[in-house]
This record gives structure tokens, C-alpha cells and sequence, in this order.
């Protein structure tokens, strides 16, 4: 008889208890980030658990929330796939006019500018992917995106990566970039694409 303990899941998924913390988790995550510094004009500490608990909230009910074993790193994915969930996005849009409340004149901007770019066809988007400070370096990130490949299958999967490092990253994990999004007196931006296995 086999008695060795079976190995524990590399990627789990999220009840929704645990938002909060990870929407401080991404908040710490992004605490340095350039397009977050520009959004909210240097009061992203402040800002930033409202606004990604608003992505958590609308991939919790239409998407994915998934996160290392450990919970030191989580990836916030939007389903793009079929018919939206109109009361999940209506919340979403509520809850972010909030987190955004003195900031709306850029975040119209930065939005209006990464509609733009996003696929028209069926697609996965990660919205945000991050590891708590402390913990990086250590291939949670490539963890989450590894098992995405798995479920996301031959279909797209999108994202915006917020620098030339993070282009690099993304690229080992299959992905290509697509452009460059660029906003008024604002950030740059990298969109990306995952094709899906099986496509060009």
C-alpha cells in the first residue's frame, strides 16, 4: 500500500472570503507599478484595495480567481469567451467608479485606450497577475500562467504587460506581443497575446 502523502496542487482556486486579502496582496503587489503611480497620481496605497477588490469581485463571478498553494501569488481572469454576466459587470463598473472617484479623467483615458486594443474575438483576459513582495523570484508567476495554459486550452488569452521586463517574462510563458498602447501624457503599455495550442 502506497502511503505517500499525495503532492499538494501547485495553482488552487478562490472562495470568496479570501478577496480581501488578495486584493492587498495585489495592492502590494502593484505598490510601484508605473501605470498605478500615473492612474492615481501617487496615492496608490490608498486606492488600490477598492480597485483590484472590484477586478476580484468581477472574476470571481465572471472569470477565474486562482492562487499558489502558498498564497503568495494570485491571477485575476476575466472571461471574454461568450455572453457577459450583465449584473456582474454592472457591479464591477459600480464598485470601480468608486475606487477610481478623483482619478475618473484618467482612468477614462487608460481605459478608453486599452478597449481599444483588446482582441474583438473570444479570449481570456488576465486582468492582473501578482505575487506579494518578499516572494518573488521564485516562479509563482510562472506557476499561475503554466496552469492557465491548461484550462484556457485553444482558446486566446490576453493581457497588457505595464513594462519591457514584464514583456520579457510573458514571452517565455508563450506569449507574443501585439503593439503598443499609448496613452496621452500618460503610461505605455504592452499588449500581449497567448494564441492557444494549435493555432499559428
Amino acid at each position: 500500500m502506497n502511503t505517500a502523502a499525495a503532492p499538494h496542487p501547485v495553482v488552487v482556486p478562490t472562495v470568496g472570503a479570501e478577496l480581501p486579502r488578495l486584493s492587498h496582496l495585489l495592492a502590494a503587489a502593484f505598490a510601484t507599478d508605473p501605470v498605478s503611480d500615473w492612474l492615481f497620481d501617487g496615492e496608490q496605497d490608498a486606492r488600490h484595495p477598492a480597485f483590484f477588490r472590484a477586478f476580484l469581485e468581477l472574476a470571481g463571478r465572471a472569470g477565474r480567481v486562482e492562487q499558489t498553494f502558498d498564497g503568495t501569488g494570485v491571477a485575476v481572469w476575466i472571461d471574454n469567451t461568450g455572453t457577459h454576466d450583465i449584473a456582474a459587470w454592472e457591479h464591477f463598473e459600480a464598485r470601480l467608479r468608486d475606487a477610481v472617484a478623483g482619478h475618473e479623467r484618467r482612468w477614462e483615458a487608460l481605459d478608453a485606450a486599452m478597449r481599444a486594443a483588446h482582441p474583438t474575438g473570444p479570449h481570456w483576459w488576465l486582468a492582473f497577475i501578482g505575487v506579494l513582495p518578499g516572494h518573488g523570484r521564485r516562479g509563482r508567476g510562472g506557476e499561475l500562467l503554466r496552469h492557465a495554459a491548461t484550462w484556457v486550452g485553444d482558446r486566446e488569452a490576453y493581457l497588457e504587460a505595464t513594462s519591457r521586463r514584464l514583456v520579457a517574462f510573458y514571452r517565455r510563458h508563450g506569449y507574443r506581443a501585439v503593439g503598443q498602447i499609448a496613452v496621452a501624457q500618460g503610461p505605455r503599455l504592452y499588449p500581449m497575446c497567448r494564441p492557444g495550442d494549435g493555432r499559428p
